[in-house]
Formats: structure tokens, sequence, C-alpha cells
């Protein structure tokens, strides 16, 4: 995962079923409770250091080593004085909170050969047993991210929000964690959550949103309850229409308010279309931080290039950084034309330090 500048009063999501107004508000408790030591010095807001294209820092190792000394205070001062930040996120920035990635060694789809399957449309509700396990994971990441705390990046993100400096987050990451943080990034629309989130759920024929209750999806195939559950609401009208003598329009499934491998449609896509354009317009952007993700998504690989692109065009000055544990394929860095800057591997996490 306008311009219409109403679009732009709240956070923007791509769920597999079309927005609508949300009833009720699942209530959380802003968290800042990480606070790490700074480990550098505020560093100029001008710097002349411009590393090799696609210069490795290696972040544990390089710490206190002299000949790293350039590339670390280059990644401070990019962190502590870029003005109109873009970041695009991925798992990787959750694991720290309990949160498993998909494609790591530990990944999702490392455990079982038909993980994946899981997030595909057209798989999920092919049958009743892989419905039954979809629910079953389904439940399984809602009640991770429900009770799961801000990592220090996520402090991190907060904090660069707060300054004033965040343009905006595209996050991958279905978690929602960033509704916890205390600069309201959930109703901000400088987060926009490309994959929807586990957190809400809506019918796919009235529209309305709802909070995840873990107990309308059944993990069992046997369950008495339906697989898929039918809409409250819709269930209302029709009982409604039916006592009116009036002709039956019948009854929405409740699905997780999250995007799946080939959806047949996004009605949130337009809307998301004009935001990304209108980023790409905008050439005040100076940052662009790649962190969590190994880009594997063709559109989110597409997104990173073309913000590369933008920062990197007319001679301008803006930085691009590229934050993973592994480092980036030959083929990936070969997209970007020798637009990244610095690629830092090592623990997200630890960039809080930085600030």
């Amino acid at each position: 995962m306008e311009m219409n500048t109403g679009n732009y009063e709240r956070s923007v999501s791509a769920p597999i079923t079309p927005p609508s107004t949300v009833k009720k508000e699942t209530k959380f408790v802003a968290h800042e409770k990480v606070k790490p030591r700074r480990l550098f010095r505020s560093v100029s807001s001008k710097s002349k250091y411009r590393p090799k294209p696609n210069t490795c820092l290696e972040l544990d190792s390089g710490l206190g080593k002299p000949s790293e000394s350039k590339n670390l205070d280059l990644l401070a001062h990019v962190l502590q004085n870029s003005q109109q930040m873009v970041m695009i996120t991925g798992a990787g920035i959750s694991t720290h909170a309990g949160i498993q990635d998909f494609r790591s060694q530990n990944g999702l789809y490392r455990t079982s050969t038909s993980m994946k399957s899981l997030f595909d449309y057209n798989q999920v509700y092919s049958n009743e047993q892989t419905t039954a396990n979809f629910n079953k994971l389904m439940v399984d990441i809602y009640e991770k991210s429900n009770n799961a705390d801000p990592t220090p990046f996520h402090l991190l993100i907060d904090k660069i929000n707060r300054q004033g400096r965040l343009r905006r987050v595209y996050t991958q990451n279905i978690d929602s964690i960033e509704w916890k943080l205390l600069s309201d990034l959930k109703n901000s629309s400088k987060l926009v959550q490309l994959h929807g989130t586990i957190l809400k759920t809506k019918c796919n024929k009235c529209q309305k949103i709802e909070d995840f209750e873990t107990q309308l999806f059944p993990v069992s195939a046997d369950s008495s309850l339906p697989l898929i559950p039918n809409c409250k609401q819709c269930e209302e009208f029709e009982m409604v229409r039916s006592v009116a003598g009036l002709r039956s329009k019948g009854v929405g499934k409740i699905r997780p308010m999250i995007t799946l491998y080939n959806e047949p449609y996004h009605e949130n896509s337009d809307t998301l279309a004009k935001i990304i354009n209108h980023d790409l317009k905008y050439n005040k952007i100076d940052c662009l931080l790649i962190v969590g993700t190994t880009l594997s998504i063709q559109s989110v690989k597409t997104l990173a290039v073309n913000f590369t692109k933008l920062i990197k065009s007319k001679g301008r000055k803006g930085y691009v950084i590229f934050i993973s544990n592994e480092m980036p394929s030959d083929n990936l860095l070969k997209l970007f034309k020798d637009g990244i800057d610095l690629i830092v591997l090592g623990d997200c996490q630890k960039l809080y330090n930085f600030l």
C-alpha cells in the first residue's frame, strides 16, 4: 500500500473489502517505554560526505571502528536532520515485538510449505479446512498484534513525526503497532497501510467495520459456527425487511480487513494511487528509509525505486538508506541504479540510538 484533501484527514489502508465508517474504536494505551541511550552526539545539519553507491555498513561490527566513522556519522546525520522523510517498512520492524515475519530463516513461509497459500485469495476460501487454517492464522496474528508494544524502531518513527520531519510511512505490515504511538499516526494521513490491518473486520456487503473478534472465526472445520461469519448488521436489516414485507437483499460475510494475494478488487486503490502520485511529485522529500523488507512484492519494489529516482533527480542531494539483516540481492540493487547511498546491515531497532 488522493489528492482529495478530505482523504488526508485519516490513515489510509488497503483492505480486502471496501472501507466504511468505524462504529467503535479499539482503545490503546500509547507506549514509550523504551528510551535507549543515545550513542551519537548531534551532528551538523550539513554533511559534505557522500559514500560510494551501495556502501555497506555493518552496524554491530562498525561501531568503534575508525574506518566506519564517516558512515556512522552519515547515518546519524540523515536520521537527525532529514526534514521530509519517507519510510517504506516491512515485517522486520515488528519481529522485536514478537510478531513473526515472512521470508527470513524463521519466517512464516519457512515454517510450512502451505503457509503462503493462506495469504492467497484464491486459496483461503476454496475449502473448509483451508478456511479453518486461515482463521487460525488470523486469530494468532491478531492476538500477537493486539498485545504488542511499540518497538524502538516504532518509537523512532514516533519521535521523527513529533519533530515534524515525517512525510509518510508506507507500511506493508498488518499489525498496526503504529496506532499505539503517542503522535497518533492512526488518525493521520502520514500512515499508509498498504495491506490493511488485522485489528479490524469488514462486511463485504454493508461495508460495516468493527473490531476483530476472535470468537467469530472458528479454527476447526468441524465447528458448528460458520467458518466465514455472517454480518450481524445485515442480519438485522434482513429481519426488518422481512417484517416489513420487503424483498430480501441477502446477508454479507465478515472478513479480516487485510489484503491477500490475487485480490480481485481494491476500492482503495484509486486513493492509494493518488497519495503515491502526489508524493512522487513532491520535490522536498530528502530521505527514503527502506526498513525491514526484502521488497519481494513487485508493487512495493516499484514504489521504492520510484522514490529513489525522485530523490536522486536533477542533482538533488537527498539520501536513500536501506536497512536490513540481509544484504539485498544484486538483481534488486541493479533496479536502483546506484541510487542507494548506504546499506545498513543489522538490527533496525538500534537506529533509535542515533537520534
